[in-house]
């Protein structure tokens, strides 16, 4: 969808949404839907979002799109 934040999800009463793009403070991290299993990114998001507390800072480093994993096979 163009533009992509026309897809970001509305809290309903009550509720609060946390949309995220993985590229705001990492443009190393270019993961796609099919490779955000493999970005420590995500990782560190979910991981923040659960526990804030015990999380350190976001985590940034180059998952490519296609390949996921930093690359490697």
């Amino acid at each position: 969808t163009t533009p992509y934040d026309l897809t970001f999800l509305q809290p309903g009463p009550g509720a609060t949404v946390r949309n995220i793009t993985l590229q705001d403070g990492c443009e190393q991290d270019l993961s796609d839907h099919l490779t955000m299993m493999y970005s420590p990114r995500v990782l560190s998001i979910i991981l923040n979002a659960l526990d804030p507390a015990q999380t350190p800072a976001l985590t940034c480093s180059f998952n490519p799109w296609l390949l996921g994993g930093g690359g490697k096979l």
